[in-house]
């Protein structure tokens, strides 16, 4: 599984999940910030709100913030999770750009709605949330964002000052994307309305059998995808006056009032690739005053480049994740043709969807143990302001502490992990550890994708250690010009899985020799490409005392089969895979796990959305034949990326409870769970050792 699909799946918008009716809690109260002190627990990691992307590491991009024009109002999409209703509560919210006031609600309702992005030419939803950002009208008066009712989503305005909230659109298909138009008397849309005649289509197809083609993916169900070139995105203009819709050329896409690349005297800015190779990151350029470009060679702008902005008719502030790993972030005042770059401003705050206007940079901060947060930095000052903190009560929780850990793994590519140990832990106890994956940038929630709590896993007395993957395998090849060639490179003798096993198991030697983790009571979890990962390594090595798998798994059959003819042949073609009919067990043998279900004896838990068990069954039968300890459970109505708050809390909760069962020989006593323990008791009896010595 290919981790870059969790970094770029909120592309475009998909379908939601309901929202919940009562949202009496949405902003935080003053009581939050006075709870007595107490320990983290699992729900109030679910019940978080967000400000934009729940996970730190993929909301760098885009921001979530939207500015007003006179600079002195910020406004954003707050969502929060319900568990008595398995829904979403949200609302357009708007706070002073000075920190004065209290927060405003504009609007409130709509469901969450999700992501899809393009894989192999089909339109899939991941389940991850689709980033909001709301727009200020050019006058100021009024606030526009995208809302979803009705399992449709439309454009929605509301008065900057509290206004009734309306839908402007009428689309008969979600609303992907908008803008106002430059006076502010319309607005131009995106939509693909060629769907509802290829859903019509489809219909008539289904009364007669689906044809089974690339459109199906059998592992996600049984009904075709929409083809991404069938159902085009289409732009319409809707006039805000006379309430009439037209469609316009396709040139009038392009968002003409994103104006961050252009400077005061109109030259322009931009960001270039370092080399050819796709994976090598970006440098900044910038055109001087005869039009010519000028790029930037220093080593400060030429690698982890985020966003920029112009200060001045000939100044750019620019942001930059630096340090080891890319493990931080620094902004720079850089003039062009006056000397290098100069560091403005650097720190532990892990800070994304930055804006800048008049030396003040407004964004999300957010560190290991603080979640994410609005603030406002003057650069003169150096002086950071919280706007909003929508999780209060997390100042009142005991996480434990956080120690960030740097190595480089056996071909020498830098990593890093945060290691968590529990509240009130004593030095030189040794703990059983688990292994979380596999990005940690910012608040240390559920690892990548959400799925595996690190802080409740910490207040059950385990150490954990989140890990960051090096760069790609193959990042500075010069010989790599393209994705599919990248691809290709990582697949090669299972390159990129060496790589990443290589420094994770040098992430746990550090904590091992710290005296730290037990070496004999050591757990690992994955989602994703994380699940990738900790299959690869239960396959080749015996270092691990449990695992929990929220995505699984590749296998010689699955992978050829239950992913459909379209992610076949890309597999094939792309990252070298044997037809299914090839049998090739010489290639398959240090990946699967179904290969190697008779020598694992690693108790393995799967839990797998509806969409992706079928994945899962040729290693859950392999190692339930050969009589080893693996469970499963199948979550009903699911994504790659978990959208039910009670699965994901049910997650949470059967990870701590699995790996405490294994690794610490530890029961709840909640009746509730007796049947679970009694199942594990007799896996139990299925292996002669529970835990594997290094």
């Amino acid at each position: 599984m290919v981790r870059a699909a969790i970094l770029f799946a909120a592309l475009v918008t998909a379908n939601a999940v309901p929202a919940w009716a009562d949202c009496s809690r949405l902003l935080p109260s003053a009581d939050e910030a006075a709870i007595a002190r107490r320990h983290i627990a699992p729900r109030d990691l679910v019940e978080m709100r967000d400000v934009g992307l729940p996970d730190g590491s993929t909301n760098i991009g885009a921001s979530p913030l939207a500015l007003s024009p006179d600079g002195k109002w910020i406004a954003f999409v707050l969502n929060r999770a319900d568990l008595e209703s398995d829904g979403y509560c949200r609302a357009l919210i708007v706070v002073s750009a000075d920190g004065e006031g209290a927060p405003r609600v504009l609007d409130r309702g709509g469901d969450l709605i999700l992501g899809k992005g393009v894989y192999r030419g089909l339109l899939i939803a991941s389940g991850f949330p689709q980033l909001i950002t709301p727009r200020w009208s050019p006058d100021g008066r009024s606030i526009g964002y995208l809302r979803r009712d009705g399992d449709v989503t439309q454009v929605w305005r509301v008065g900057a000052d509290g206004g009734g909230a309306v839908a402007v659109t009428k689309s008969p298909t979600d609303v992907e994307s908008w803008r106002w138009s430059g006076d502010g008397g319309a607005i131009l849309y995106e939509t693909r309305p060629a769907v509802v005649a290829i859903r019509a289509k489809m219909r008539t197809e289904a009364d007669s059998g689906y044809l089974y083609d690339d459109r199906i993916r059998p592992n996600a169900g049984p009904f075709p995808h929409l083809r991404e070139a069938e159902v085009p995105l289409e732009t319409f203009r809707h006039d805000l006056a006379s309430g009439t819709t037209v469609a316009v050329s396709a040139r009038d896409r392009a968002p003409d009032d994103d104006r961050s690349g252009y400077g005061f005297d109109g030259r322009k800015a931009g960001l270039e690739p370092v080399s050819l190779n796709p994976n090598s990151g970006l440098r900044l350029w910038v055109d001087d005053a005869t039009g010519k470009r000028q790029s930037c060679l220093q080593a400060a702008c030429s690698d982890g480049l985020v966003t920029y902005w112009w200060a001045d008719e000939d100044m750019l502030i620019f942001q930059r994740r630096e340090g080891w790993a890319r493990g931080k972030m620094a902004f720079y005042r850089w003039r062009p043709g006056h000397g290098d770059p100069e560091r403005i401003l650097a720190g532990d705050d892990w800070l994304t969807g930055c804006l800048y206007r008049a030396e003040h940079l407004f964004c999300l901060a957010q560190t290991a143990t603080t979640p994410a947060h609005v603030v406002s930095v003057a650069l003169a000052t150096r002086r950071s302001t919280t706007l909003f903190d929508p999780n209060p009560v997390f100042a009142r929780l005991d996480l434990g502490t956080v120690e960030r850990l740097t190595w480089s793994n056996d071909i020498g590519l830098p990593a890093r992990g945060d290691l968590v140990l529990p509240p009130g832990y004593v030095h030189g106890t040794k703990l059983p550890l688990v292994i979380v994956q596999y990005q940690t940038n910012g608040f240390l929630r559920g690892g990548t994708g959400d799925d595996h709590p690190i802080f409740p896993l910490a207040a059950a007395g385990f150490a954990v250690l989140s890990i960051n993957n090096p760069a790609f395998f193959g990042t500075n090849d010069p010989h790599i010009t393209t994705i599919d060639q990248a691809i290709g490179a990582m697949g090669a003798n299972w390159s990129e899985r060496r790589s990443l096993l290589s420094s994770l198991l040098t992430g746990l030697d550090q904590s091992v020799a710290r005296g730290i983790a037990d070496p004999k009571r050591i757990g690992i979890t994955g989602l994703s490409d994380g699940a990738s990962s900790a299959a690869f390594a239960l396959v080749n090595t015996r270092r691990f005392a449990a695992a929990s798998l929220s995505t699984c798994c590749e296998e010689p059959k699955t992978v050829m089969t239950y992913g459909g003819i379209g992610w076949a042949d890309w597999n094939h073609q792309v990252r070298r895979y044997p037809r299914a009919s090839a049998d090739d067990v010489s290639f398959w043998k240090p990946m699967s796990l179904s290969l190697s279900a008779a020598a694992i004896d690693t108790p393995i838990l799967m839990q797998l959305a509806d969409r992706e068990y079928l994945l899962g069954l040729e290693a859950f039968t392999a190692l339930r034949e050969n009589g080893k300890t693996v469970e499963l459970s199948v979550q009903p109505d699911e994504y790659h990326i978990r959208v039910h708050p009670r699965h994901r809390l049910a997650d949470y909760i059967r990870d701590i409870d699995w790996f405490g069962f294994w690794l610490k020989g530890a029961t709840d006593a909640d009746p509730a769970k007796a049947e679970q323990y009694r199942r594990w008791t007799a896996l139990r009896s299925l292996s002669s050792a529970p835990g594997h010595a290094p």
